[in-house]
C-alpha cells in the first residue's frame, strides 16, 4: 500500500476552503461535513504526508453517510455521532454518493434539453436559445472574417513572391546588329586505340591479358581488443504515479516500479579481417579505326542584315560537320549599353534605331555582354 496524504475539503455553510481531510466538522462554523461533501487534494501534498506510525492506525474504507441529517461518518462508527442514528444497509458511503450526483448532473443536463428533442427547434421565447444563437452567430461572422483575411493574406503573400521572381520587361534602342556564322570540317583518320572489346569497323592488331581491377579478398584474420559498454539492470526505483480518494479524508499513493540500470564496462576479443587486393585480368584488345576528328572550320561574321554562309571546299577525306550560328543586338538599357543574342527569326525583324521591349527570362534575348 502507498503512503497516505491528509486530502482536504470545502465548508457549503460558511464558504471555508482547505479544511484538513481528517476533520470532522468545520473549524469556523462547527458545522459537520455534509452531504454535498466533495475531497480534493492539497495545494502542497508533501506538506500533508501521514507518518508511518499514524498511518498504521487509519481504516481505509469510505465514509458512510447518515440517512437521517446527511451527516458523513467514518467506518469504524456504527451510529451517527451528529444525530445517533444507526447505521443501516441503506446508508451509502461516499463514493456511492458520488456516484449519484454525477448520474443526477446528467439526467439534469438532458431533462433540461429534452423538450427540443421532438423538433430539434428551440422556442424562440426562450432567452437562453437567444442568447446561444447569438454568440453562434457573432463566433461565426468572427471565424469568416478571419478566413477572409487569412485568405487574402495569402494571395498577396504568393502575388509578391511571384512578382518578385519574375524578371521585368526590358526596353532596348538597338544601336547595332552583327552575326557569326561557322562550318565545322571533319576529316577521316586512322587512330590508334585499346579496349576490353573490340568495336564495330575495328581492325585488331593483337591481344592480351591485362589488369582490368582489382578485388579485395580476405588474406587473414587478426585478434584485437575493444571495450565494449553493456546496462545491467541495478534494482528498482519507487515513483509515484498518481493519488487514489479512499473517501475518507485521505489519498493513498498510486505509484510504480520503474527499473534502474547502470552501465558496465569491459574488454573483449574479436577477429578483425585483413583484406588485399588481389588482380582481375582480362583480354584487352588493341586495334585501329577510322574516325572523323574535326579539322578546321570555315567562318562567316558581319553587320548586314542577309548573313550567310561561307563556302566549303573538301577534299576527299573531308566532311562537314556541325554547323553554328550567333546573332546579336546591342543597344541601350537605361543608359548602359549591352548586347544581346537573338534567334534568327526574331533578329532579323529588328532594325538600328528600333525601341524593342523583351523578357530575357522567356528566352527572347540572353545577355552576352554589358559596357559599363
Amino acid at each position: 500500500m502507498g503512503r497516505l496524504i491528509k486530502m482536504e475539503w470545502d465548508c457549503p455553510f460558511c464558504g471555508t476552503k482547505g479544511i484538513s481531510g481528517p476533520l470532522r466538522e468545520c473549524p469556523n462554523c462547527g458545522q459537520p461535513m455534509g452531504k454535498d461533501l466533495k475531497y480534493h487534494l492539497p495545494g502542497d501534498v508533501k506538506s500533508n504526508y501521514v507518518s508511518d506510525e499514524e498511518a498504521v492506525h487509519i481504516n481505509r474504507n469510505p465514509h458512510w453517510r447518515c440517512n437521517f441529517c446527511d451527516s458523513y461518518n467514518s467506518d469504524n462508527d456504527s451510529v451517527c455521532v451528529s444525530c445517533g442514528a444507526p447505521r443501516t444497509n441503506e446508508s451509502k458511503n461516499y463514493f456511492e454518493i458520488q456516484k449519484e450526483k454525477v448520474a443526477e448532473t446528467k439526467t439534469s443536463v438532458y431533462d433540461t434539453d429534452s423538450h427540443y428533442s421532438d423538433t430539434n427547434t428551440a422556442p424562440s421565447s426562450s432567452p437562453k436559445s437567444n442568447a446561444s444563437k447569438k454568440l453562434h452567430s457573432t463566433l461565426a461572422s468572427r471565424f469568416n472574417f478571419q478566413i477572409i483575411i487569412i485568405v487574402l493574406l495569402s494571395i498577396l503573400g504568393f502575388s509578391g513572391l511571384v512578382y518578385a521572381l519574375i524578371p521585368k520587361e526590358k526596353t532596348m534602342q538597338v544601336t547595332a546588329l552583327s552575326w557569326e556564322r561557322s562550318i565545322n570540317i571533319d576529316r577521316l583518320q586512322t587512330v590508334d586505340e585499346s579496349g576490353w572489346s573490340l568495336p564495330s569497323g575495328a581492325r585488331l592488331h593483337y591481344t592480351q591479358e591485362e589488369i582490368s581491377g582489382y578485388d579485395q579478398v580476405v588474406d587473414h584474420y587478426e585478434t584485437k581488443t575493444r571495450t565494449v559498454s553493456e546496462e545491467v539492470l541495478d534494482g528498482y526505483e519507487e515513483v509515484v504515479t498518481g493519488y487514489r480518494d479512499l473517501g475518507n479524508g485521505y489519498a493513498e499513493e498510486i505509484t510504480s516500479q520503474i527499473p534502474i540500470y547502470r552501465t558496465e564496462y569491459y574488454e573483449e576479443e574479436y577477429e578483425e579481417p585483413v583484406y588485399i587486393s588481389v588482380p582481375v585480368y582480362d583480354t584487352k584488345y588493341y586495334y585501329e579505326i577510322d574516325k572523323w576528328i574535326y579539322e578546321r572550320s570555315v567562318k562567316t561574321s558581319g553587320t548586314t542584315d542577309t548573313p550567310y554562309w561561307g563556302k566549303v571546299t573538301l577534299a576527299d577525306d573531308e566532311r562537314t560537320g556541325s554547323k553554328t550560328e550567333e546573332y546579336y543586338v546591342t543597344g541601350f538599357i537605361k543608359e548602359k549599353e549591352k548586347t544581346y543574342t537573338f534567334s534568327f527569326e526574331d533578329w532579323s525583324n529588328i532594325n538600328i534605331g528600333d525601341e524593342i521591349k523583351f523578357n530575357e527570362a522567356l528566352g527572347y534575348g540572353t545577355l552576352i555582354k554589358e559596357d559599363s
